[in-house]
Order: C-alpha cells, then sequence, then structure tokens
C-alpha cells in the first residue's frame, strides 16, 4: 500500500504487483513489478521466477561454532517438506519433500565483544553467511541451516532454546536479502541491492570481528 502511494504520489497509476516474498521478520530487496498481475511486466518476472533464472543472495548470522574459513563455501541439498509445529508450521527435511538447495559462503567470524554481549557465551563463535537459494522453498535458508546445526541468531521458529537468549542483543532472525539480479523487459540485467538496516548492524557491532569481511564497517 505504501508503495502504491508513492507511485501515484511520483505520477505513476499506482499499479503494482508482488511477485516474490520475504519470511516474516526478514528484511531486504523485494521484487515488485510496474502493473496488473497481467502487465508484460509482472508476466515477465514471474516467468524469470519459474525459470529459476533470478539470483538472490542474503546475509545470515548463525550460532554454534565456526563452519569453516572465511572463503570456504559448501552446498545443502535437502529435501524440505512444511508441517505444522508447536510455533507455527515449519520446514523439515524429509525425503517426501520438495527439491531444496542453498549453496552457502563463510563471510567472517565473530565473537562476543570484550565488554561483554548479553545472551551469548565468552568466546562462543557466530558465523556469517552469505547464502544463494536455488530453489525458492518457504523457510528454505532458516530450514537448512538448522538441519545442519547451524540455526539463525534469534529464530524462535527454528532454535527455540536459545531465541531469548539471543533476542538479548539482536532483535530478530539475522536474515537479510541483501541483492537480488534479474533482466528487464529489454533483456538487460538488472540489479536491486539493500543495506544491512540498522538493528542488524547494531547487533553485529556489539560482537568482536575476528576475520573474513566485517560487514559491521563495509557494506
Amino acid at each position: 500500500a505504501a508503495l502504491r502511494a508513492r507511485l501515484r504520489q511520483a505520477g505513476g497509476t499506482g499499479y503494482v504487483a508482488a511477485v516474490s516474498r520475504l519470511d516474516l521478520m526478514t528484511s531486504g530487496v523485494l521484487v515488485a513489478a510496474l502493473g496488473a498481475d497481467s502487465s508484460p511486466a509482472t508476466q515477465w518476472v514471474r516467468a524469470q521466477f519459474a525459470a529459476r533464472a533470478v539470483s538472490k543472495e542474503y546475509l545470515c548470522l548463525c550460532t554454534s561454532g565456526p563452519l569453516g574459513s572465511p572463503g570456504d563455501s559448501f552446498e545443502v541439498n535437502e529435501r524440505l517438506h512444511m508441517q505444522m509445529g508447536r510455533g507455527g508450521y515449519l520446514a523439515v527435511v524429509s525425503p517426501q519433500g520438495k527439491e531444496a538447495c542453498t549453496r552457502f559462503t563463510v563471510l567472517a567470524r565473530y565473537v562476543p565483544a570484550a565488554t561483554g554481549c548479553p545472551g551469548l557465551q565468552e568466546g562462543e563463535v557466530l558465523t556469517l553467511f552469505s547464502a544463494k537459494p536455488a530453489t525458492g522453498r518457504r523457510h528454505q535458508i532458516r530450514a537448512h541451516l538448522a538441519s545442519i546445526g547451524r540455526p539463525l541468531v534469534a529464530d524462535a521458529l527454528y532454535s527455540p532454546g536459545r531465541f531469548r537468549r539471543d533476542c538479548a542483543w539482536c532483535p530478530r532472525n539475522f536474515l537479510h536479502c541483501r541483492r537480488v539480479e534479474l533482466r528487464d523487459l529489454e533483456g538487460r540485467p538488472f540489479v536491486a541491492e539493500g543495506p544491512l538496516p540498522p538493528d542488524l548492524h547494531t547487533a553485529l557491532g556489539r560482537l568482536e570481528f575476528l576475520e573474513g569481511t566485517d560487514f559491521a564497517v563495509a557494506q
């Protein structure tokens, strides 16, 4: 509604179609097309998503110790099935689930700051990853990280046991869509980027940087 209002103020029709989604409490780039659902722009972007021709990159901060050094990459290929849990629907690894693949790259490692960080143990290592989903399943990144024992910081659904402790220094799950790449109606590359928002930037600033690229400083 806010986007439609701004388009009208700028002299546009105000028609805009949502062509992608973000999980609740996830920030970052959200793709929308100018025009109604039947417009060429909307159909073109949706066709790219259906063909898996859209590239998305997320930043995610995880708990439970290191998993490789900065620059190391790995893939998680685990089928995911949505089922009802105690906190709502969640994705679980299941042979009966839908194909799901995410490529992760280690960007940096952090520990609690020397001045102390509420909710974290001294010397506890946290890892900042880049996540690039090859498929677009619901909760895919969150579920894949939890499946390898590296749940997102402050994720109430996939890491309920430490949610309250994490919320003492990070207000929500640390998942942010940093970059989206697709093609415009002329076939030219189109890139949209979103910097780390203030709440996650502040949370990262409460940690002490060990190695890699410090996203508390660099954007």
